[in-house]
């Protein structure tokens, strides 16, 4: 194995282990949103992207609550998955409260 491919395999292995950690923090921070600190936010569009995600975990947001019909992108739920945040489906009517995005 020469060098490059050793450093690559090292950086590989410090990149999950650093997400599997940042990932068990979320955990322990927000379980199951029944803490104080746990942020809710209610997306009422149609389709929730990526950006959206992004937009709420700059809130430190671990539940995104969105519309049963809502449509989410495959890197929205990605993004989500892998930064431990939570996706609710409700029925969301015009009068749904908590901060909407």
């Amino acid at each position: 194995m020469d060098i490059d491919a050793l450093i690559d395999e090292i950086c590989k292995k410090v990149l999950e282990r650093l997400q599997a950690l940042e990932a068990q923090q979320n955990a322990s921070r927000c379980d199951t949103c029944s803490n104080e600190s746990c942020k809710e936010y209610t997306i009422s569009k149609h389709v929730i992207t990526e950006k959206n995600v992004i937009d709420a975990h700059a809130e430190r947001a671990q539940k995104i609550v969105v519309d049963s019909k809502a449509i989410l992108t495959d890197l929205a739920k990605e993004y989500a998955h892998k930064r431990n945040i939570a996706i609710e489906r409700r029925d969301i009517s015009s009068s749904a409260r908590g901060n909407r995005i």
